[in-house]
């Protein structure tokens, strides 16, 4: 079996954590700029390694008392390097005496809201039309995502961090 370490992103890390966002974009609804990246990369960020071998990144900041996902992407799917980066986050977050987790995903991706409804997030905003003001700033953003659906809404999860399931 193989193992999954988390571990906190640091300074040695930037090339690998600009690539890997560069190439997880590249699979998202638009592309991120080299500001852009670099921007993301100024937060916080845990990094999975399967082996030895970086394979996931989780991008989160703080306000007040909500812990923000900011990016949270795995090249390594169904191995639990995502249950296992975000149970770590959860747990940091706790540990900074967190109320919430919180995440923004678009319409179209039935598969993370699939993956965080499993693990206790609920729905708890949709923001429409959301895509389309951002497609005003950002032309780049495709007007389908996943499994062909119109991207318009963005869908706005949140885990409750005080309740012990």
């Amino acid at each position: 079996m193989d193992s999954i370490q988390i571990r906190p992103k640091t300074a040695a890390d930037a090339e690998w954590a600009a690539n890997f966002l560069k190439q997880q974009s590249i699979y998202a609804h638009t592309s991120l700029d080299r500001d852009a990246i670099n921007d993301i990369l100024k937060l916080p960020a845990f990094i999975a390694e399967v082996d030895g071998e970086p394979t996931g990144l989780v991008v989160y900041q703080y306000q007040n008392d909500v812990c923000h996902i900011v990016s949270f992407h795995v090249s390594r799917k169904r191995m639990g390097v995502g249950e296992s980066l975000l149970k770590h986050l959860e747990s940091e977050a706790s540990r900074k005496a967190c109320k919430k987790l919180q995440c923004i995903i678009t319409n179209d991706n039935l598969n993370a809201l699939r993956f965080l409804q499993k693990r206790a997030f609920h729905l708890t905003e949709v923001r429409v039309g959301a895509i389309e003001a951002r497609r005003k700033q950002n032309p780049t953003i495709q007007l389908t995502g996943e499994y062909g659906i119109p991207l318009c809404d963005e869908w706005l999860l949140e885990k409750d961090l005080t309740e012990r399931t």
